[in-house]
């Protein structure tokens, strides 16, 4: 093992963090000797590919049953005196799908089956017209603490990018006791993902975690 500095918090140098120096270090403590890829493969399964993919299965699942996820508007008032209200989805994709299954049953949901089994047969067949999401270990795709920032979170990030208004952001997210990291700086990759985290930090501080 060996330890590293891993940006993080602002700090000058980050926080001190024990990585393994060889595979056979890793797989021995997954007790998966000569599986180094298999592990590497269901950790970004889990934490990149299928959180794009219940991100995206559950958007097109919205257009397509016309049946909506449930939102709370959350409004708060800023340091300035102004308000800001947002709509945040109240429940998670997990929440969302399983209660999409009891609506069909319950005949609620126009074009879709009332018989579970036809209706998992149907919910598979979107699914299989999705994708597929890839195990991405780009660089700069991770969140500190928790797996992959959400894709909402890189959309609205890249969309302040091409506004030129992260310094209006900055303000924004000071204004509403966000914290956050510099995203203001020349390194654009950084400013890019420090951005998408704020962005997450502010919907998760008005509607608690999103996902399951």
């Amino acid at each position: 093992m060996n330890v590293q500095y891993k940006d993080s918090l602002g700090l000058k140098k980050g926080l001190r963090c024990e990585f393994y120096s060889s595979v056979e270090e890793l797989e021995k403590d997954a007790g998966k000797a000569g599986e180094c890829l298999t592990i590497a493969n269901s950790y970004l399964g889990e934490k990149v590919a299928l959180v794009d993919g219940r991100d995206d299965f559950c958007n097109r699942l919205i257009e397509v049953a016309k049946f909506p996820m449930l939102m709370n508007a959350v409004t708060k008032e800023l340091k300035d005196g102004t308000k800001s209200t947002t709509n945040v989805p109240s429940e998670t994709e997990v929440k969302f799908v399983n209660r999409f299954r009891g609506a069909c049953v319950a005949g609620q949901v126009p074009g879709w089956p009332t018989n579970i089994d036809e209706v998992e047969t149907k919910l598979q067949e979107l699914a299989d017209k999705c994708g597929p999401y890839k195990a991405d270990a780009t660089p700069g795709r991770r969140a500190g603490g928790g797996g992959k920032l959400p894709d909402y979170a890189w959309k609205a990030a890249d969309q302040i990018i091409a506004n030129g208004s992260q310094t209006k952001w900055a303000k924004n997210f000071t204004n509403e006791g966000v914290e956050f990291e510099p995203f203001t700086t020349a390194d654009l990759e950084q400013n890019r993902r420090n951005l998408a985290r704020a962005v997450q930090a502010h919907n998760l501080a008005t509607s608690g975690k999103r996902y399951a």
